[in-house]
């Protein structure tokens, strides 16, 4: 009865420590992917499509990240109220964007 008890709880160390290791590699590859995106963005200044939490899409040109990568520079940004030379846009207000 006591083997049974101590199986089990090594057992379920294992499976805590499996599921650690497997949020540490989701994070690791999250992380690469990100900076791999910041690395291709930096290299050039590709027009980007921004997909709004408000429904709306707007189209303009990458320029950077502020500091905290909580802006997004756009240059010549393409709204149903016109176009717009250089903006900063909140990064919690953008559901997603894509790049051409």
């Amino acid at each position: 009865m006591e083997n049974d008890t101590e199986n089990s709880s090594v057992l379920t160390e294992m499976k805590e420590l499996l599921a650690k290791k497997q949020d540490q590699l989701i994070k690791y590859n999250l992380r690469k992917r990100f900076l791999n995106l910041n690395l291709f963005l930096a290299k050039q200044t590709p027009t980007i499509e921004l997909n709004m939490y408000t429904n709306n899409k707007v189209k303009g040109t990458f320029l950077n990240y502020s500091p905290g990568e909580q802006l997004i520079k756009i240059s010549n940004l393409e709204t149903q109220l016109g176009v717009y030379p250089t903006i900063n846009i909140r990064c919690s207000d953008i559901c997603y964007y894509t790049t051409e």
